[in-house]
């Protein structure tokens, strides 16, 4: 397991954008489609802080924190970047974890938007609410989504 945590001076993350890019997809059990836990699809009730689930974008449906174990069980590998000889390059948010809730991480997050010298760490290790997938830019103190990193990458142009 590697998190980066400066753009551009992570091996792992260098590999992982020449890869297939691999997310683990579980199944929405009331639409029957495939996705991957993001911390879009991610809700807290109003004034339950010790409550998350997870919503279905195609039906609204929700899954609840007990229903991960058999999401993660039913879960699958699928490739996100097309091309026939890129290497296998697997991505695994904390979502996923069985060791930590999606609420506990919700209340970690609110924590981290009040303090503002916690949020680097929060941006390499965790779900970032403004989408996942996001490695600290250091030289500019900001956040820099991975998808507009890979698009620098793959346009030959990795800075």
């Amino acid at each position: 397991m590697a998190t980066p945590t400066r753009k551009g001076h992570f091996r792992t993350e260098a590999a992982f954008l020449d890869s297939d890019k691999r997310h683990s997809h579980v199944p929405f059990q009331h639409y029957g489609d495939m996705a991957p836990i993001t911390w879009a699809r991610i809700r807290r009730p109003k004034g339950q802080r010790d409550a998350a689930h997870l919503i279905c974008d195609a039906c609204g449906g929700v899954h609840h924190e007990h229903d991960k174990p058999g999401l993660l069980a039913a879960g699958e590998w699928r490739q996100t970047a097309l091309g026939d000889r890129r290497p296998a390059g697997f991505h695994l948010s904390p979502l996923y974890s069985p060791r930590e809730t999606w609420a506990e991480i919700a209340q970690e997050c609110t924590c981290v938007a009040k303090d503002p010298a916690r949020r680097p760490v929060w941006v390499n290790t965790k779900p970032d609410p403004v989408g996942s997938g996001l490695v600290l830019d250091h030289s500019q103190n900001i956040t820099v989504a991975a998808n507009a990193i890979a698009e620098r990458y793959v346009s030959g142009h990795p800075s």
